[in-house]
């Protein structure tokens, strides 16, 4: 940031004069260089001079900015305007706050699938948003545990929050199930990006198969009984034809 220090007139002498910086809104150190007793020198006949502040591009949305340089003590002149105000003008924008789609076995390790809650640039301000699950093609009480409505809080300079779901392992054949986690209420400086997360449950189970055992029965008994059984419980229903097998 370069501040123009001037004379109102040219001076025959050498002219001097402080700078020193201050914080408004901005903060030195974190947004910009602080300096202290700067000298700033006018050799005869020169009516302008620059004095130039370092400033620190962060991530962080947190608005613009203000700070100021102040000069005193000046040697062959007299102060005027004696104060300069310099405002940062953030670049980061309002930040959006997003949950991604995820993918998780029914006997993951941990038996959890997280959705991961992320803010698309930090914030110098505390933002929250609230979030619940609801059913696709997977039950809740069932399938997975639901998450009831709860408020998710960004500290400043978070950018990411976890939404921990429990699944259930059965042993039904059901195929891959679904279920949502949806985005509300944003509060704080920012906006609703990405608004809904799906969780896709992938079946372990696998698709069941039907067999039938082979028996001895005794030839006065009456009747024999087969077995015929499924590999694993199905969540649909299954139905095969059986056929006496033709004689030898």
């Amino acid at each position: 940031a370069t501040f123009t220090v001037s004379l109102s007139s040219a001076s025959a002498s050498t002219v001097t004069v402080l700078v020193d910086t201050a914080d408004g809104t901005a903060t030195a150190g974190s947004d910009y260089t602080g300096q202290t007793g700067t000298l700033v020198t006018f050799n005869p006949g020169v009516t302008s001079q620059t004095f130039v502040v370092a400033l620190t591009d962060d991530a962080i949305a947190e608005g613009d900015e203000t700070f100021t340089a102040t000069l005193s003590a000046p040697s062959n002149a007299t102060l005027g305007t004696a104060i300069g105000t310099a405002t940062i003008t953030d670049n980061e924008g309002t930040p959006s706050v997003s949950i991604d789609s995820i993918s998780v076995a029914e006997d993951v390790v941990g038996g959890q699938a997280t959705f991961t809650v992320s803010l698309s640039n930090a914030s110098a301000t505390a933002i929250s948003v609230d979030v619940v699950t609801a059913d696709v093609s997977a039950t809740a009480g069932v399938d997975y545990t639901a998450v009831p409505l709860t408020t998710l809080m960004f500290a400043a300079g978070e950018t990411t929050k976890s939404v921990i779901v429990t699944l259930a392992d059965d042993v039904i054949a059901e195929g891959d199930e679904t279920f949502t986690a949806t985005l509300s209420n944003v509060t704080g400086t920012a906006t609703l990006g990405t608004a809904v997360g799906t969780a896709t449950i992938t079946d372990n189970e696998g698709t069941p198969t039907v067999s039938i055992d082979s028996i001895t029965a005794v030839e006065n008994s009456g009747s024999a009984t087969f077995t015929v059984s499924l590999s694993s419980a199905s969540a649909s229903t299954v139905t095969v034809l059986v056929r006496p097998s033709p004689s030898a």
